[in-house]
Order: structure tokens, then C-alpha cells, then sequence
């Protein structure tokens, strides 16, 4: 039997419980502001072994704090995203289309409040990859970088792929990030989602994509040259 996936909606992000017998993992956390319906998903739960963040902004980790004192949880992330965790800072991203180039510029211009969240010393920093079945899930974790230098993918046995930012699926937004720090690094982790053995993937942002979807991202004149 697989491990059990669980979308879990907090407010304009996901979060995932990956469950595997008596061992629980979860998946990004967030924004703050939907701190209670974090929580409730969670009620009942007696345990969290392992946070996997895949990347650092605060509409991710802004309850990791939280759930890692509430929960005594280990928290992994990126040895590249590390810094913006420990300091419970990190600015929008670059645009990666001229409106969203402009909404970056005046949010870290102006509202630089928006990036920050609870700091969070990580129990584990990975380089390049990182087995879970030390954790009792069946998968892994792949550096996949772009929407941040530090962003990470968890590769499930079962064929999901959790993305966090590598993919949108929003409905001005889908599948192509509407921010990037490095567009053409962010290119080559969305080219790497078509080999890597998933078929469906599961967004930091709206309901899950399929393997065609991805196909026919990676088809589109934004990936030419």
C-alpha cells in the first residue's frame, strides 16, 4: 500500500500531509495569516516527524515556527534558501512577465512586511538530494531551482511529484511561475519534471497538473532557444 497524500488549502497556498504508517510528513506550511486552518487540518494529529519546505517565501513557512515547536518536527530545506529561513526574510522574486516585473518592484519597495515570518533553524540542510525513507517515505527530495535558488521537489514512489513554486496553477497564472529569481535555471527544473518519472504534480498554488500538462508547458515559446 502507498503512502497516503493530502492536499491541505491554506488560504492561497498548499500544503501536503504525506502519511506512511505511523510516520507523518508535511509539506510546506502557509502563510500566517491561515494559521487556523492550518491547525485544523491538523487537529488530532499526535505527530509530525519532518517539515520538507520547498522553498523559502512566507506564504510557505509562515506557520513552520509554529508547527515545528507545536510538534517538535524536524525541519529540512535547501542549504541555498538557508539564510532567508534562519533570518525570516525573503523578497518577492522577480517578475517573470512585465506586470509581474512591476508588482515585485513595489512590493520590495514598499511593502518589504510581506516577506517576513517566524525565523527557523533547520534540523537538515540538503545540497542536492535527500532520501525520505530515512523518514519512513517512500521518495526523495531533488534541488530545483528557479522560482528560488534553493527550491526543492519531493519525488513520491507512487508517480506524485509535489513542486511548490517550479509550477503555478492559478487561473491568471498556469503552469509557468509568474515569478522567478533565475528564469533559465527555473526552465531547466520544469524540463527535468517531464523525466522524472511522475504523472501528476501537485502545485504550491491550485489544484494538481498531469505529465501533458507539462508536456505542453515545455512545448511553448517560452522555452525556445
Amino acid at each position: 500500500m502507498g503512502d497516503e497524500l493530502i492536499r491541505i488549502n491554506v488560504g492561497r497556498s498548499n500544503a501536503y500531509l504525506v502519511k506512511s504508517g505511523l510516520r507523518v510528513m508535511l509539506v510546506d506550511t502557509g502563510p500566517a495569516s491561515s494559521r487556523d486552518a492550518l491547525m485544523r487540518a491538523l487537529d488530532g494529529m499526535d505527530r509530525i516527524d519532518l517539515v520538507v519546505v520547498t522553498h523559502v517565501h512566507e506564504d510557505h513557512v509562515g506557520n513552520l515556527a509554529h508547527v515545528a515547536q507545536r510538534f517538535g518536527a524536524k525541519v529540512v530545506v535547501h542549504h541555498d534558501d538557508v539564510h532567508c529561513l534562519r533570518q525570516g526574510f525573503a523578497p518577492l522574486p522577480r517578475g517573470t512577465r512585465l506586470i509581474t516585473r512591476i508588482i515585485s518592484r513595489i512590493c520590495n519597495a514598499l511593502m518589504k512586511g510581506r516577506g517576513r515570518f517566524d525565523p527557523v533553524d533547520p534540523s537538515i540542510v540538503v545540497n542536492t538530494s535527500y532520501d525520505l525513507l530515512l523518514y519512513g517515505v517512500r521518495g526523495a527530495l531533488f534541488h530545483s531551482p528557479g522560482h528560488t535558488d534553493g527550491s526543492m521537489i519531493v519525488v513520491l514512489e507512487g508517480g506524485d511529484c509535489i513542486v511548490g513554486d517550479t509550477l503555478f496553477n492559478m487561473r491568471i497564472f498556469s503552469p509557468y511561475p509568474p515569478f522567478a529569481n533565475d528564469e533559465r535555471a527555473l526552465r531547466e527544473s520544469i524540463r527535468a519534471l517531464a523525466t522524472c518519472g511522475c504523472t501528476t504534480f501537485h502545485s504550491g498554488h491550485g489544484p494538481p497538473l498531469g505529465i501533458d500538462d507539462v508536456r505542453s508547458l515545455i512545448s511553448t515559446r517560452v522555452f525556445a532557444g
